[in-house]
């Protein structure tokens, strides 16, 4: 992407005091929370690509600026099923209820982007600036203010689905598979366009601590996909 301008949000060119959401997640070191808001602040207001400091561009991302907004669905299909929410979503995509919060079936935060002003990003800041930040270091895991979920809660009024398919949603809002803009390393296909190598740092401790195979398979990829070697056949064995 040699030819794109880049921009890096940080506290020099935004005030983490202007909006309670992000002042408070910073209070108690959840930098990853602040970011929901800034991400949503940096396209509704400049419009642009956003993408997260974790995320590894493989190939041109130019095909992405012919909709008026993207991202992808996040989908973790083996923790989809695990976990059950599998249930509570129809063969069509929608909710058996609509007060659901689903679960490894999400969008994508890390990679995506629109044009200045658009009406999506628009109302997921004003979710962030009528919500308050819970402490997730001193209560339970609340995953309501976990950014994917947020994004698809009020996607769903544009006609997002529950499933990973390509969908094109109101307002010229472009999902594409999650094949194509990757969650993690473990799911990376040769066709991704982008992977997100995330670490899931914004997790309850409690929660975290349960989870710790998968947290630790995910930093082993990371860390091999950083050293160049994830495509190697002892490697790929190892999914």
């Amino acid at each position: 992407m040699p030819d794109w301008e880049f921009k890096l949000w940080n506290t020099e060119n935004f005030d983490v005091q202007s909006v309670p959401f992000v002042r408070d997640a910073l209070s108690v070191r959840k930098w990853a929370f602040a970011c929901d808001y800034i991400r949503c602040h940096a396209l509704y207001h400049e419009g642009g690509v956003y993408l997260d400091s974790d995320v590894f561009v493989r190939k041109p991302l130019d095909f992405v600026l012919d909709n008026r907004a993207f991202s992808a669905v996040e989908c973790h299909p083996a923790f989809f099923a695990e976990g059950g929410d599998h249930r509570y979503v129809r063969e069509d995509g929608t909710k058996t209820a609509p007060d659901l919060l689903i679960h490894d079936m999400q969008i994508q935060a890390a990679i995506m982007g629109a044009e200045k002003g658009h009406p999506f990003f628009g109302e997921c800041l004003a979710y962030y600036q009528t919500h308050p930040f819970v402490n997730i270091e001193h209560g339970p895991l609340t995953p309501d203010n976990i950014s994917p979920i947020v994004l698809a809660r009020i996607a769903e009024k544009y006609g997002f689905r529950y499933y990973d398919r390509e969908q094109q949603l109101a307002e010229g809002f472009h999902l594409y598979p999650s094949s194509l803009f990757c969650p993690y390393p473990p799911y990376m296909k040769e066709e991704a366009v982008a992977v997100h190598c995330c670490f899931g740092s914004w997790r309850h401790s409690q929660v975290f601590s349960h989870q710790m195979p998968r947290n630790l398979k995910a930093r082993f990829f990371n860390l091999m996909y950083r050293l160049g070697l994830y495509k190697s056949r002892k490697l790929q064995g190892l999914k």
